[in-house]
């Protein structure tokens, strides 16, 4: 055979793989831009919640001022005594720059002392919500460079500059926020020049996002202070994410195609469907568990496990979890294949849980039907009660995109609680809901997604989601799990950025529970255990 004819032969295959090689690679790069699309989504969030919240504690921190002011009754304002009480409310307040006696429609005197006798007059306010005026475009006379909100409540005012709230968003180029009270259109804050013309009508109380001229736009919006903190990512912001994204997904995500294309062809030739292998798989009780360890990862003990399913065939062969937990909610087996979990760790959790130290807990996940199914709910409660589980022994892991609408599921959370198992979200970051349901619902842990854990070090804007991750988990004491360690810089940086607990390849492989038994005995004594049930506040 000559050259000619060979190349002629081998040809269309040439052309097929190269065909192959460019869709993989431009799916890689639609990946790259939805991942960026969801991280910078989830930074935004994160960042008008920060603003929000900012503005939230020092409208809390004047309030208690007042109140601490008026404690003393008969004071003659702006005597010696009136100013010592206003600097003593000063002390703690950390968002606050003075108090100060609002008389006559002025400033006649603050913290820092008398000016010269005469009141600094602020004029109308800007707006009033009920029996507080506020004054948004407003500068003092002793320090006029210094852009500040002023609060009044009868004959009281507190001073806050603005730097204050603004510095819980970073001075970054295509970076830019507010806050605004929606009703009049009066800015109270922002930076970098946010244009109203972005936000979007919203009901109090929520968080919410969307594109708006190729920008990523996050809203939330107090329930109270009738005020919105809204943060924009520019499109070019957007595109750095992306381009970092996709020096790693673009080829990456080719040859990981390329493999679940072999996959999917070997499935093709499978003469049952998928469906039915998994229905037969039940049946014929192939599925089996294994146990991720969860390490504190400053002293290296053990703080829980994860129970992970896994099935493996007859001839060796096995499917990813992925693959079979979407084989499951398509194919209605979603319920059983939940059941066959719980079975299956009644049969290892005796032994186990006799050894588990003092604070030690065993996670295990549960998706959203699965907690409006009797069945399934009445197997945990058996479980429960037959192995004698002590409370708060067990964590139900609930992926964050199945609470999209947390209002269905609250009731089912509650009664999960009641039974004496904690609750978890799994896979924090990868949707929209978390934010929400950590204010409103009492979560025990999050999982941080494992995308964001891979990016960690690679792109500047997975570290800033983290930290941001762990300081409103911090203030709402929410415990963190790095989920996806798998490199020593990336726990150097995790632990750095404050994450105590990290979960992967890094720290421990999936376990069998003979394994996971022989490893609890080697732990320390109960009484030094470290616990995330109750969880730490991120270190």
């Amino acid at each position: 055979m000559n050259r000619s004819t060979s190349l002629r032969r081998h040809w269309p295959s040439v052309l097929l793989v190269l065909a192959t090689v460019a869709l993989l690679a431009g799916l890689g790069y639609l990946a790259a831009w939805r991942q960026a699309r969801q991280i910078e989504t989830a930074r935004a969030s994160l960042l008008a919640s920060a603003l929000l919240r900012q503005l939230e504690v020092a409208t809390t921190q004047a309030g208690q001022g007042f109140d601490e002011i008026r404690r003393y009754r008969g004071v003659v304002p702006c005597s010696p005594e009136h100013l010592r009480i206003m600097r003593q409310a000063d002390i703690g307040a950390g968002f606050i720059a003075l108090f100060g006696a609002f008389l006559d429609g002025g400033l006649y005197c603050s913290s820092l002392g008398v000016e010269d006798g005469t009141a600094v007059p602020l004029g109308p306010p800007d707006y009033i919500l009920r029996n507080t005026r506020l004054w948004s475009q407003k500068s003092l006379p002793f320090a006029d460079d210094v852009p500040v909100l002023i609060l009044a409540r009868g004959d009281l005012l507190a001073v806050i500059a603005k730097d204050l709230i603004l510095s819980a968003l970073p001075e970054e180029p295509g970076l830019s926020g507010m806050i605004v009270h929606p009703a009049s259109g009066i800015v109270l804050a922002g930076r970098g020049g946010f244009d109203t013309g972005w936000l979007r009508v919203q009901t109090p109380g929520t968080l919410s996002s969307h594109m708006r001229e190729g920008r990523i736009i996050a809203m939330a919006t107090a329930r109270d202070l009738e005020v919105t903190a809204a943060v924009a990512i520019a499109p070019p912001a957007l595109a750095a994410t992306v381009a970092a994204l996709a020096r790693w997904l673009v080829p990456g995500g080719a040859v990981l195609g390329l493999v679940i294309g072999l996959a999917a062809a070997r499935l093709l030739r499978r003469r049952s469907s998928p469906e039915a292998e998994l229905r037969l798989a039940l049946r014929n009780r192939q599925l089996h568990l294994v146990y991720q360890p969860m390490i504190d990862q400053e002293t290296g003990r053990w703080a829980g496990a994860e129970a992970l399913l896994r099935w493996e065939r007859p001839d060796g062969t096995s499917t990813a979890p992925a693959a079979f937990v979407a084989i499951a909610e398509t194919g209605g087996l979603m319920a059983e294949l939940t059941q066959e979990m719980l079975r299956l760790l009644a049969n290892d959790l005796g032994p186990i849980h006799a050894a588990s130290p003092v604070g030690f807990h065993m996670a295990f996940n549960i998706a959203t039907p699965d907690l409006h199914d009797e069945a399934t709910m009445d197997c945990i409660a058996a479980l429960i009660e037959d192995l004698g589980i002590r409370r708060g022994y067990l964590t139900a892991e609930i992926r964050e995109h199945s609470l999209l609408n947390p209002q269905t599921t609250y009731q089912h959370l509650l009664a999960l609680q009641d039974l004496g198992v904690n609750v978890a979200i799994d896979d924090f970051g990868s949707g929209y809901s978390g934010l929400g349901l950590l204010e409103s619902f009492r979560v025990d842990y999050i999982k941080i997604e494992p995308d964001f854990i891979r990016a960690l070090n690679r792109t500047a804007a997975a570290t800033t989601l983290v930290r941001n991750v762990v300081e409103i988990a911090r203030s709402l004491a929410v415990g963190i799990v790095a989920e996806g360690v798998e490199s020593a810089a990336q726990a150097d940086a995790l632990k750095a950025l404050g994450v105590r607990y990290g979960q992967g390849w890094l720290h421990a492989p999936p376990l069998s529970a003979t394994a996971l038994l022989e490893g609890l005995k080697g732990q320390q004594a109960p009484a030094a255990a470290d616990s995330l049930n109750p969880p730490p506040t991120g270190g």
